[in-house]
């Protein structure tokens, strides 16, 4: 059986904030404050939104009309945060509609008043996509705020019943350096994925990288970071492309792992296959004198 499943990415920069709102009223919501577009044809939204200033009236169409119009009650729906987090998966139970006056909705708060409520599944909630069907992973980080892919869901929901609780929460770590990091994602590489095994090689044609792993059909480059910057991104390419040569595959993804991680870095990877973890740090003092 083939669903039409909608993947509604959670707003643009601060995706936390977005996320947020989505579970806490039980929505999926978009942008482009029109008004209420409940009956306007495509050429009046279309009019507006160059009115307002946006910069992709025919975009603002396009999403709009298909936000109101092809999604259906009873549809599945994955809320997405770039460029990996799945922040939950439920079915919607109502139709579109206008909503300004909350903090989603308003022109001093999210800007996001175009919705359609939702009822969420408790769990799981804030995990990688790679948790997904392999085959529909993918087709999940593909850019655009609104996605309607074709999939069995029940084949997804299988997937779901196994993802880990502890995937749910952010992993702190009681560390001195980077170095210290680096051995227990090594040590600890399930944390990472299930698939995922750490090889005891790190050399590359071009350096030696922090990790390196292989899953079913990857190799896997990981990269971890007090704070993940531009350089990283680089660093970790750099590293993507040799293994790529030096191993004549071209299945080769990368992770980068850091306590914090910039929005540059984060549309820096949007498109690519690199995954990216948040892992809060306590580094230990120690009295030398």
């Amino acid at each position: 059986m083939v669903d039409r499943i909608h993947r509604i990415v959670a707003g643009h920069e601060n995706q936390d904030a977005y996320a947020d709102a989505f579970l806490k009223h039980g929505v999926v919501a978009t942008g482009w404050n029109v008004g209420d577009i409940s009956k306007m044809n495509g050429d009046e939204i279309q009019k507006k939104a160059k009115a307002e200033g946006y910069g992709n009236p025919q975009e603002a169409k396009s999403v709009l009309l298909r936000f109101r119009d092809s999604i259906a009650v009873g549809d599945p729906v994955i809320a997405y945060k770039s460029p990996n987090t799945i922040v939950a998966v439920g079915r919607i139970v109502g139709d579109y509609y206008y909503d300004d006056k909350d903090n989603l909705g308003s022109s001093k708060g999210l800007h996001y008043p175009n919705k359609r409520k939702v009822e969420w599944m408790e769990k799981p909630r804030m995990f990688n996509r790679m948790y997904l069907p392999e085959d529909f992973r993918t087709a999940v980080s593909i850019p655009g705020a609104f996605k309607t892919l074709e999939y069995d869901f029940s084949v997804i929901e299988k997937e779901l019943s196994k993802v880990p609780e502890e995937e749910e929460k952010e992993k702190t770590l009681e560390v001195e350096s980077e170095e210290q990091m680096r051995v227990y994602f090594k040590n600890n590489i399930k944390e990472l994925g299930p698939d995922l095994v750490s090889l005891d090689e790190r050399d590359t044609s071009v350096g030696q990288a922090d990790i390196l792993a292989k899953d079913k059909d990857f190799w896997v480059v990981i990269e971890v970071k007090r704070n993940a910057t531009d350089s990283a991104v680089g660093q970790l390419l750099g590293y993507i492309n040799a293994i790529k040569e030096d191993k004549g595959s071209d299945k080769v993804r990368g992770i980068i792992i850091a306590e914090n991680i910039t929005d540059r870095v984060k549309k820096a990877v949007l498109g690519l296959n690199i995954t990216m973890y948040t892992c809060k740090l306590r580094f230990v003092a120690k009295k030398v004198k």
